[in-house]
């Protein structure tokens, strides 16, 4: 993808305002990069984890899945 010209050109003449890209996949943010994308943010499909929030200064909230950080939790709760 990254070496495809024409879809690349394709995109530059798009002039996209703003850019979103999955940050566990970064693929996207090469991509922003060969079309000259300036502004971008990334996003994720899941919860953030502790490593992730405490880079953003962010509190931790495992509450968005239940049973992810708390072992024994029966699976019944998560559906």
């Amino acid at each position: 993808m990254l070496a495809d010209e024409k879809l690349l050109k394709q995109l530059r003449a798009e002039k996209f305002d703003l850019g979103i890209s999955e940050v566990i996949s970064s693929c996207g943010f090469a991509i922003f990069d060969k079309i000259n994308l300036e502004k971008f943010v990334g996003s994720f499909a899941t919860n953030l984890l502790p490593s992730v929030t405490r880079q953003f200064g962010i509190d931790h909230n495992p509450s968005y899945i239940p049973g992810n950080e708390i072992k024994g939790i029966n699976n019944s709760s998560t559906k």
